[in-house]
Parts: structure tokens; C-alpha cells; sequence
């Protein structure tokens, strides 16, 4: 009797040491990439961006832990190379924007900036709805119908597949000459929330921004 009584009262307390309470669940662990949003931005030809002049592309992103960053590197996209198609998935439209080889090189000239963060907990948020996305969604192809922003900007997510492996979202797209159209519901609310997080959302504005670099 006294050994079922040991036993009861260790099962109790490995329940209470070890999980905080029977029966209780435990609160979900997201695992987001260091760069969560990015805003990108790029003028035809050689310009003159906020610390050098180059031709390239320059723009914001949004880290995990929901501070706001400036970068600069010196590659564009290929769309002047692709051939237009009526439909096109995300992962196309990624190689096309040339995301897969300006991405890993956008904290190698990044600054830090005076732009208010975005709290880790609404971060999260956005990052579960954004996970919800798959790279394979069609987008639909767009003559540019309005006066747009001189050169370019496109704002994607990054998001972690189940291999732990970056995936890059198109969001939104603003062009001179062409863009791909997302009908997905999830990236339309995103867009609606970054165009209030972003300091800036046309390349026809980016000069005209006061860029609040702190300095080093």
C-alpha cells in the first residue's frame, strides 16, 4: 500500500515539475526566420540611394524580433528577361524578382533606423497568417494600367517550410511596365497591414523619404 502511495505521489509530481499542470497545453512555439517582411525598391538604371549611388536595389525589412531596417545591395531583378505568361506561381514570380539571390545579401548593408518596432506578439500574428500560404499559388498576370511609381516595388514574406528551408511570399507588386496579381485573401489583409508599417510603399516616394538612418 505504502508503495502505491510513493508512486501516486511522484506521478503528481512529475506532472506538476514537468508540465506545469496535468492536462494543461502548452502555449505553441513559432520559429520565424530573422527577416520576416521586406519592401523593396528599384529605379532604372544608376541612382542615387540613401548612403551610395549605385544601380541596384535598396529598401526595408522587418526582423523577427519587429525592428525596422534600411538596406542597400547592387543587384536587380530579371524581369526584362522573362517572358509575360497569363498565370505564374509565387516561386515563379521569386525567381523573376530575383528574391532568391538579393535576399541572402540584404544584411550585408543594412542600417539600423529610428522607425518604431512592431511588437514580437502582432508579429507572430502576421507570420501564422503568412505561413498559411503556399509558394505554388497562381498569380495572374497585369498590364500596368495606372501611372505608377517610377521603377519598382515589391513587398514579400519569408516564411519557414517544413524542411526548415526560407520560402519567399509575394505580398505586393507595383511596376512600371508589368506585375503579377495575387487573389489570395491572406496577402491581400498582409498588404493592407504592412502599407501602415512600412515607412514608405512607391519607388516614386523613396527619395523623398526622410530614412531616420541612426547613426552609427
Amino acid at each position: 500500500m505504502l508503495k502505491k502511495i510513493l508512486n501516486g505521489i511522484m506521478a503528481i509530481a512529475v506532472c506538476v515539475v514537468g508540465l506545469s499542470g496535468c492536462g494543461e497545453s502548452q502555449p505553441e512555439e513559432v520559429v520565424m526566420p530573422e527577416i520576416v517582411f521586406v519592401i523593396a525598391f528599384q529605379y532604372p538604371g544608376v541612382q542615387k540611394y540613401v548612403t551610395d549611388t549605385f544601380e541596384g536595389t535598396a529598401g526595408y525589412y522587418i526582423t523577427k524580433e519587429g525592428e525596422m531596417r534600411y538596406f542597400e545591395i547592387d543587384i536587380t531583378n530579371n524581369k526584362e528577361l522573362f517572358e509575360k505568361q497569363d498565370y505564374i506561381t509565387m516561386y515563379d514570380y521569386a525567381e523573376i524578382l530575383n528574391i532568391n539571390e538579393i535576399h541572402p545579401k540584404i544584411t550585408e548593408n543594412s542600417f539600423d533606423t529610428e522607425f518604431e518596432d512592431i511588437s514580437v506578439e502582432e508579429l507572430v500574428k502576421k507570420y501564422k497568417m503568412l505561413s498559411k500560404v503556399r509558394s505554388s499559388t497562381k498569380l495572374e498576370y497585369m498590364a500596368n494600367s495606372f501611372c505608377a511609381s517610377y521603377g519598382a516595388t515589391y513587398v514579400y514574406g519569408v516564411k519557414l517550410n517544413k524542411d526548415k528551408q526560407e520560402e519567399y511570399i509575394l505580398i505586393a507588386d507595383y511596376d512600371d511596365t508589368f506585375f503579377y496579381k495575387s487573389n489570395n485573401e491572406i496577402t491581400k489583409e498582409l498588404a493592407n497591414y504592412l502599407h501602415e508599417k512600412f515607412p514608405i510603399w512607391s519607388a516614386n516616394s523613396f527619395i523623398h523619404l526622410e530614412n531616420k538612418l541612426k547613426e552609427k
